[in-house]
């Protein structure tokens, strides 16, 4: 039997296990064999190092996202208690017409039930955060979407020969002052909100689902201008 190995891996242990709070000195861990190394390392760093890994992680992802290959949403589209088939699709044609060539930015098509409780906090809330850009509804929708103050003046927004050359088209809404029982205190005088959009092709083509579909530019449309392109997109 090899007495001297066996005094010499009990005194590696030792030397590992028996130190005062678990510790030992870099000269102690350099003289310890390589494969104690290993179990010291694994008992006393891999969990820390494995934190730390996990960190600088989650950070790289942080600032690959927010940063160096930031997701903008250049135009966003809402429909309002329709139906939308085909919104990928609808989408694509959008970023193609807008000339949206960054790989990271985007156009969203998405329709929104506000019947469903959720769904319609959802839809308040991108309204509210200024969000949205463009809403396709019927017309008795855009009668209370206008009352709140969600729609542009389109005579404030679009240029003015488009303005002239869709007068035929244009609906006007009020903007209701309501009071805290919901009882109506004022309205506003007519103003042109809306666009009637029935005879679009892009409708069908899209197999978008509104009964009397009107379209608005919203009050506070982050992308005003590609709000703009998109209703002649529709008017076209």
């Amino acid at each position: 039997m090899d007495i001297k190995f066996k005094k010499t891996t009990l005194d590696d242990d030792a030397l590992m296990y028996n130190k005062s709070k678990d510790t030992i000195t870099r000269e102690e861990l350099n003289q310890l064999p390589f494969k104690q190394k290993l179990i010291y390392f694994k008992d006393y760093y891999a969990k820390i190092t494995i934190v730390v890994i996990v960190i600088i992680i989650a950070v790289i992802s942080l600032l690959n996202t927010t940063i160096f290959n930031r997701s903008t949403c250049m135009l966003s589209l809402i429909l309002l208690n329709g139906q939308m088939e085909n919104s990928d699709p609808l989408s694509e044609s959008l970023e193609e017409y807008l000339e949206i060539t960054n790989k990271n930015d985007y156009v969203s098509a998405e329709a929104f039930n506000i019947s469903d409780y959720q769904m319609n906090m959802a839809y308040m809330t991108r309204i509210w955060a200024g969000s949205a850009d463009i809403v396709i509804c019927s017309r008795s929708d855009f009668e209370e979407q206008s009352a709140r103050g969600y729609c542009a003046d389109l005579s404030e927004t679009l240029p003015e020969e488009m303005y002239s050359a869709l007068s035929d088209c244009i609906i006007d809404g009020q903007i209701e002052d309501i009071d805290e029982d919901g009882n109506v205190l004022s309205r506003s005088d007519p103003q042109p909100f809306g666009i009637d959009i029935s005879d679009s092709s892009v409708l069908e083509e899209y197999e978008i689902f509104c009964r009397d579909p009107v379209l608005f530019i919203t009050a506070n449309s982050p992308n005003p201008d590609n709000a703009v392109k998109t209703l002649a997109y529709f008017t076209d």
